[in-house]
């Protein structure tokens, strides 16, 4: 009940709540990678390819994600939780639920959720549903 979700994007929110998550994962945080990545983010907001978003918990920011909207199709690109909050607090699932509505309102018919391949994402993302697509990587050797 203390949720809000809103779409809003900050280049100090991103780098903060990913640096949370890859903390969380003892992955190392790449913060001149993410820095070059946010330029492009950003141009590609402002030219309405992809929206960001976040979730609120007594107002202060506890979750964001970014997803591509692209015609139809929409892929999730990035998420982050705050170092503040748990996997007990839902704020990752009042993400998906929202932003799956939102979604659908704008006439996307086919989401990514992308990374169903590492165990610790893949068994909460179809959770929510949906199929199971493989898709592959050719390399030129």
């Amino acid at each position: 009940s203390n949720f809000e979700f809103k779409e809003y994007f900050s280049k100090s929110i991103f780098m903060k709540l990913i640096d949370n998550t890859f903390s969380k994962q003892n992955v190392k945080f790449d913060k001149r990678f993410y820095e070059i990545m946010l330029d492009n983010l950003k141009k590609l907001i402002d030219k309405k390819l992809i929206k960001s978003y976040v979730i609120y918990n007594n107002n202060k920011i506890c979750f964001f994600g970014i997803y591509s909207t692209i015609n139809t199709h929409s892929t999730l690109l990035f998420t982050g939780r705050s170092e503040d909050v748990d996997n007990k607090n839902y704020s990752g699932a009042f993400f998906f639920f929202n932003k799956f509505i939102d979604l659908k309102k704008n006439n996307i018919k086919t989401i990514d959720l992308e990374g169903i391949n590492s165990p610790k994402r893949g068994f909460y993302k179809l959770g929510f549903g949906g199929k199971v697509k493989s898709y592959y990587n050719i390399k030129n050797y």
